[in-house]
């Protein structure tokens, strides 16, 4: 192999590493002579009468031919005519011409170039080809301003990417006509003005029968390592397609180098190239793998590569969509260290979850997006248990592409935490609705009302009609407010009986009533005068409710005491110092209790005692 790398060396001492490296072929015959079974082409200028082809101007020069623009006579049309540079004319020359003309007249191909007519002249064998307007493919590779890109909707990768796929396919119909190229690189293709691709440059392709040739051959800063020892096959030609893409998504030649021999050391040794995170990571695969060392680990044809490259095509929305879904998650990945940012962070992450989401419905094998999406939602599902947002949480569970047992484990115990503090939030609720004064209290207050303002009149009434106040009386009167007001409480139970508070208060007010009516019957028994018996009980409801009012309104707990003692003062002094007006002592108590009450609500809204 060192041999090989001096012989070429030496061959290509004043040859560029981009240039072409032509080396003789044993199997091929390139001393025969042409002119036995060439037909003639006149050309305009060299002959009298008329012309086959009028040169009109030179086009272009290679290494061993020049291209010049020319008319052909018998169709009036443009053709581009190759013939054999002046100062290379020779029978090899000849001969390596004739061949390619041969070669390229049998590939009848929309992405190959056209021969129209093959014939000698007086400088030897002229190649009639169909001109093609347009520019080089290197060209709008490293010029991304050219203006053969006016016009061109969607971005240049997948112009580029089209183009590749219409070379491939030229490729692969050569192979199947026994042909391999050999010389594949972006100079070697022209782009139309139309959009139309052509392969061009056939001069080094050679028959499969031909594939053991030992002549290295081929553009090293391009070859495969094959095209150094000649052994050469259809998987050279797919190499050589992978270089074309190699060269697309890093702007350089598979082999790049200072000097011929350090990119033919490169060719040799084939190192896998690592590409930029910026290249789709599909893409990358399908660059290495055309471009294995070993032509077996290749894909198996050109056809297989362009189908390869198809695909890419197809599934570049959903990779777009994943790269912007990845951007979002690095972004939301900062947001999820901040619970105070929570609202923006689900916002970020709504869209991020779309974007992997549509990524997998466009190409659902989308591995990037199906990995993005499974980071996206851990990591939102472990903010939501951190907020302790079990249902939040247990919503984005169920969407996991694959389960994680310990997320689970996470969200299920936030559930049973959630449920503790529910269940002892809702006890603290109960007792503190059980023990609230504000419960029920308007209705409290029309019991009151209704109850002074009946009693009041009762016994104002009685009063008035001068009807004498007994023991007995008082005793009726007792037992039918206590049935009244049990009757009452029934009726209005749901609303009076509905907190432990409102129990215990309606209690005490139905024992001061009990009370009354057991006190004027024992003060009837021990014969005391009704006067005695009222005043004892007035005393005793008086000090009932500033019981009440102490237990139930701490807030005004002193003054409502002295409104209490206020009302009840004035009926037990009448007792005591006025005998016989007993029944007048029982309707005031009653009667200055209604303006008391308004009193006492008004205070409780005024002090903030929330107790109506």
């Amino acid at each position: 192999m060192l041999r090989t790398i001096e012989r070429i060396t030496a061959l290509g001492d004043t040859v560029s590493p981009r240039e072409t490296i032509v080396g003789p072929s044993p199997n091929r015959d390139t001393s025969a002579s042409t002119d036995d079974f060439l037909p003639l082409l006149r050309i305009a200028g060299e002959v009298e009468g008329p012309a086959d082809i009028e040169i009109r101007g030179r086009l272009g020069e290679g290494g061993l031919g020049r291209v010049d623009l020319a008319t052909q006579s018998v169709f009036g049309r443009d053709v581009a005519v190759k013939r054999v540079r002046r100062d290379h004319l020779g029978d090899a020359a000849a001969g390596a011409l004739v061949r390619e003309a041969r070669t390229t007249g049998a590939l009848d191909h929309p992405n190959i170039v056209p021969a129209y007519a093959l014939g000698l002249t007086s400088e030897g064998p002229m190649l009639v080809m169909k001109r093609v307007q347009g520019v080089p493919w290197s060209t709008l590779i490293h010029d991304p301003e050219h203006p053969a890109w006016e016009g061109h909707v969607g971005d240049p990768l997948g112009r580029h990417l089209e183009i590749l796929m219409q070379i491939s396919n030229a490729v692969e119909f050569a192979h199947r006509r026994g042909v391999i190229h050999r010389d594949l690189k972006p100079e070697n293709v022209m782009v139309g003005d139309l959009g139309e691709v052509y392969l061009l440059d056939w001069g080094l392709a050679i028959h499969l029968q031909e594939a053991c040739d030992e002549s290295p051959a081929g553009t090293p800063a391009y070859m495969a390592p094959e095209s150094l020892t000649g052994a050469v096959s259809t998987r050279t030609d797919v190499y050589l397609l992978g270089g074309l893409l190699h060269e697309l998504i890093t702007g350089l030649p598979p082999h790049p180098g200072n000097s011929l021999q350090e990119v033919l050391l490169s060719v040799l040794e084939g190192q896998p190239y690592r590409y930029d995170a910026s290249v789709p990571p599909e893409l990358a695969a399908l660059c290495a793998r055309a471009m294995e060392h070993e032509p077996d680990a290749r894909f198996q044809s050109a056809l297989a590569f362009r189908l390869a490259l198809g695909a890419f095509v197809e599934h570049r929305g959903s990779l777009d969509l994943s790269r912007e879904g990845e951007r979002n998650l690095e972004a939301l990945t900062g947001l999820l260290a901040d619970p105070e940012r929570g609202d923006e962070a689900r916002g970020l992450f709504a869209a991020t979850d779309f974007a992997f989401r549509q990524a997998l419905r466009v190409w659902p094998e989308n591995q990037q997006a199906r990995v993005g999406l499974q980071s996206c939602l851990e990591g939102m599902i472990a903010f939501e248990v951190k907020l302790k947002n079990a249902p939040g949480a247990r919503a984005l569970l169920g969407r996991l592409p694959a389960p994680r047992p310990h997320l689970e484990a996470q969200v299920q115990a936030l559930q049973r935490a959630l449920a503790a503090e529910a269940a002892a939030k809702a006890k603290l609720d109960w007792l503190g609705h059980e023990v609230d004064p504000r419960v029920s209290s308007n209705s409290r207050v029309g019991l009151a009302l209704s109850f002074y303002a009946v009693v009041g009149l009762l016994f104002a009434t009685l009063d008035s009609l001068r009807f004498a106040l007994s023991a007995e009386l008082l005793s009726a009167a007792f037992a039918l407010t206590i049935v009244s007001y049990a009757f009452t409480l029934y009726i209005l139970r749901s609303s009076l009986l509905n907190t432990q508070m409102n129990r215990r208060m309606h209690t005490s007010v139905g024992a001061a009533l009990i009370w009354g009516a057991l006190s004027t019957l024992l003060g009837g028994v021990a014969g005391l005068s009704i006067d005695v018996v009222v005043l004892f009980w007035l005393a005793g409801f008086g000090l009932c409710h500033v019981i009440i009012a102490i237990w139930m309104e701490p807030q005004i707990a002193g003054i409502a005491a002295m409104l209490i003692l206020a009302l009840f003062s004035t009926p037990i002094l009448i007792c005591a110092f006025w005998p016989g007006h007993a029944m007048s002592a029982m309707a005031l108590a009653s009667l200055s209790a209604i303006p008391t009450v308004f009193v006492r609500a008004w205070l409780r809204r005024r002090y903030r005692t929330g107790f109506v």
